[in-house]
C-alpha cells in the first residue's frame, strides 16, 4: 500500500535526494556530486532567495520531484519577486497517479505563502498540457530559439547526406559549395549592416553592464543587479565569459554572457546565456553577432545558439545569417491575487540556459 507525502528538502538533504533520483534520471555515481552542487546553486544560493525544492517520497521510495526559484522582475519599474517553475521528474512507476500536478498544487502554495506575485515557466509539451488543462496557468506566448551557423558549407553538406541516394556523392560537395558561398554572402552583409565598435571579452560582467541592462527596457523584465548576473552567471558545469561591445567613446552599447557547450554528434555551439544592446538596433546586433561568430570560428564551434523570451524587441533572427524556429509550448503563468497579478504580456527575456537540472 502506497504511503505517499511531499517534503521539502533542505540543502542537508540533497545528498539523499540525489541518491534517490539517480535510478530515475540515469546519474552515475560520479555525476552525483556535480547534480548536488547544481541544484544547491540554483535553490540555495540565489541572490533573490532561497527556492525551494520538492519531493514526493512513498516512504522511502522518491517518486517524484519539482521546484521553484525565486526571481525579481521590474514590472514597470518597480520591482516584484515572482517564481520559475520546473525540474520536474516522475518516476515511471508512479505515472498517471497525479504526482505532477500535486508537487505543482504544493509549490504554488509554498509561493503564495512567501508573498511572490506569480510563477512562470517554459514547460515542455507533456506537462505543459497540464499546466493550461488542470492547473490554472495561463499561456503567453511562444519563444524562440535561435542558431547562426559558423560553417555554412557544413549545414548544408550535412543536409545533402542526410537521406544518402546515388547522387549523395555528387550533389554533396556542389552543395557544400552552395553553402559557403551564401555564409560569405550572409557575413559580408551583416558586416555591412554592423555599427563599428569595439570588442573586448572577460571572465566577469563589466562593471556597467547591470546599468546597461537596467536602464532602459520594457515594461516587464528580469532585475538583472550585479549580483544576480555574478550568481547566474557562475553556473557550477558551465564556464562563462563576457563579450563587451563599446563605440568609438568607450560607451558600452553590447553585453553577451556565453559559454562553449558540446551537443555531441559533431556539433559544439556558443551557447548565449543573455545579451543586451543599448540602442537597441539592428546595426548594434549585427555587431554583436559577428563577435559571437568570431569567438566560435576562434574556437572551432559549429554555430552560435540564442533564445528570446519576449515578443518586444528584435529576436536573435532579426539579424543575418540565423534561423529561427519557435518553441512547440507557450511560455506559461499563474498570478496570486494578492499581489495584483503581473503583466508578464510584455515580458522580455532572453534566457537560454534555463535547463535547469
Amino acid at each position: 500500500m502506497s504511503h505517499l507525502e511531499i517534503r521539502s528538502i533542505p540543502t542537508g538533504g540533497l545528498t539523499r535526494l540525489v541518491a534517490d533520483l539517480s535510478p530515475i534520471r540515469g546519474y552515475s555515481k560520479a555525476d552525483r556530486p556535480k547534480v548536488e552542487q547544481y541544484i544547491r546553486w540554483w535553490l540555495f544560493e540565489n541572490p533573490s532567495g532561497e527556492g525551494v525544492q520538492a519531493a514526493m517520497y512513498d516512504r522511502d521510495t522518491l517518486a517524484g520531484i519539482a521546484c521553484i526559484t525565486p526571481k525579481v522582475l521590474r514590472v514597470n519599474g518597480q520591482p516584484a519577486c515572482v517564481a520559475e517553475i520546473g525540474g520536474t521528474e516522475t518516476s515511471k512507476a508512479y505515472q498517471g497517479r497525479g504526482i505532477f500536478s500535486s508537487l505543482v498544487q504544493f509549490l504554488l502554495g509554498e509561493a503564495e505563502r512567501r508573498g511572490w506575485t506569480a510563477v512562470y515557466g517554459t514547460p515542455n509539451e507533456a506537462s505543459g498540457r497540464i499546466y493550461l488543462g488542470k492547473l490554472g496557468f495561463t499561456a503567453l506566448f511562444h519563444w524562440t530559439r535561435s542558431i547562426r551557423p559558423v560553417n555554412w558549407s557544413g549545414v548544408a553538406y550535412s543536409f545533402a547526406t542526410r537521406r544518402p541516394n546515388v547522387a549523395t556523392p555528387v550533389l554533396a560537395p556542389i552543395l557544400g559549395g552552395v553553402g559557403a558561398a551564401a555564409g560569405a554572402a550572409i557575413d559580408i552583409a551583416a558586416r555591412a549592416l554592423a555599427t563599428p565598435g569595439t570588442v573586448t571579452v572577460t571572465d566577469r560582467p563589466a562593471e556597467g553592464v547591470a546599468g546597461l541592462v537596467e536602464g532602459v527596457g520594457p515594461a516587464v523584465s528580469v532585475h538583472r543587479t550585479a549580483s544576480y548576473l555574478a550568481w547566474r552567471y557562475a553556473r557550477p558545469d558551465r564556464s562563462y565569459r563576457h563579450l563587451h561591445l563599446r563605440d568609438a567613446s568607450g560607451e558600452l552599447r553590447g553585453w553577451a554572457a556565453y559559454a562553449h557547450v558540446d551537443e555531441g554528434q559533431g556539433r559544439s555551439r556558443v551557447l548565449v546565456g543573455d545579451y543586451w544592446v543599448r540602442p537597441w538596433t539592428r546595426g548594434w546586433m549585427n555587431a554583436l553577432t559577428l563577435a559571437l561568430r568570431a569567438v566560435a570560428k576562434r574556437s572551432g564551434l559549429s554555430e552560435i545558439y540564442a533564445s528570446s523570451r519576449s515578443r518586444l524587441h528584435p529576436r536573435p533572427g532579426a539579424t543575418l545569417g540565423f534561423v529561427n524556429a519557435t518553441s512547440s509550448m507557450p511560455v506559461i503563468l499563474k498570478t496570486f491575487a494578492r499581489g495584483g497579478g503581473v503583466p508578464l504580456v510584455g515580458w522580455d527575456y532572453r534566457d537560454s540556459d534555463a535547463d535547469m537540472f
